[in-house]
């Protein structure tokens, strides 16, 4: 054929709680294409000290998706936004309800966005 399709299936049952599957086609057999290259170039994107390692401590971190204790500005409980399979599903929406909204807000948060 003159496609090529590339599919990558990621069995991680750590991270994922079913098999990560993505596909997509890449290429149509056409010898006259030709990719330029892409100009990459080296950038500073943080303003930290050499030899800096950014870290939190577990249960620590002031992003709402990891801690447990802070909420996001639409104040959805913690286990939803960890994600998983049964997340996607409408039904999951009566199970959201049963848990406890967090009490604290993300730092930076205004009023209006609790």
């Amino acid at each position: 054929g003159e496609y090529l399709q590339a599919t990558v299936i990621i069995y991680d049952p750590i991270d994922f709680t079913e098999p990560y599957i993505r596909s997509s086609m890449m290429w149509v057999n056409d010898p006259a294409m030709v990719m330029s290259p892409y100009p990459c170039e080296e950038a500073t994107e943080t303003a930290l000290a050499r030899g800096t390692v950014p870290h939190f401590l577990p249960r620590k971190s002031p992003l709402p998706g990891v801690n447990p204790n802070l909420t996001d500005r639409f104040g959805t409980p913690f286990e939803p936004r960890r994600g998983g399979a049964e997340t996607m599903y409408p039904e999951y929406i009566a199970t959201m309800r049963t848990f406890r909204k967090p009490t604290g807000r993300m730092p930076g948060a205004t009023e209006s966005e609790r």
